[in-house]
């Protein structure tokens, strides 16, 4: 009603969800979340899957030892780091409520990894991708980017693989969001899924001080580790 009211757009109510083209995760899909403490992607995460009705859960400090048992898909949050996972908050200073941010050590450092190589999903997502790169020795390196580089909150055109499940969903050429973000050059057996164009204008919206540097270069990578 206030919709209606606010636009002048007839509004009408159903009784029961219109009958249009949707998907959703096979029933029993288990998602795990690390975020960490203080992280605000990792709640705009919550937030999306949620939102998209996706049944997930933020993998605790107690998790470590039966990851396997409890997730198929472990997504790593951005601004998660080594440092977040295996030292954490101290259990001496913050309080029992948030005992799943608790650090999880060396030995809890290995037990993603073997999670992983076990046969599980890793998604590492904006700069959580060189703390899976990291924990798993995977052949991709950072480009490093020279001075002057600026893109901040611009649209920057890429190419898919839409043949990749991990592109499903994408068009073959679509646009990204950069916000002074990374790409990287892949150094070994990994498939390239997302790049930034080898021809054209990198630029779609915004501004941009040295796209030139990330031309050709990988945004999205998949490989398999074990």
């Amino acid at each position: 009603e206030e919709t209606q009211k606010a636009t002048g757009l007839p509004v009408h109510a159903v009784e029961q969800t219109p009958d249009v083209d949707g998907f959703e995760l096979r029933p029993g899909t288990r998602i795990g979340l690390i975020r960490g403490a203080n992280n605000m992607p990792g709640g705009w995460l919550m937030w999306t899957l949620e939102h998209f009705g996706m049944e997930y859960e933020v993998v605790s400090a107690d998790d470590y030892d039966r990851l396997d048992a409890l997730y198929d898909t472990i997504i790593l949050a951005p601004g998660v780091t080594r440092a977040r996972i295996v030292n954490g908050l101290n259990p001496a200073s913050a309080p029992e409520e948030f005992s799943w941010a608790y650090g999880v050590g060396e030995e809890g450092w290995a037990q993603l990894a073997a999670f992983v190589r076990n046969g599980g999903t890793l998604l590492g997502l904006g700069s959580a991708s060189e703390t899976a790169q990291q924990l798993l020795n995977l052949p991709i390196a950072r480009v490093a980017t020279v001075q002057p580089f600026r893109i901040g909150g611009s649209l920057l055109r890429e190419t898919f693989d839409t043949d990749q499940p991990a592109a499903w969903g994408m068009r073959s050429d679509w646009v990204t969001y950069f916000n002074n973000d990374r790409a990287f050059e892949v150094t070994g057996d990994a498939t390239v899924v997302g790049a930034y164009p080898g021809t054209g204008s990198i630029l779609a919206s915004g501004y941009e001080v040295g796209a030139e540097q990330l031309r050709g270069q990988a945004d999205v990578v998949s490989m398999d580790v074990g």
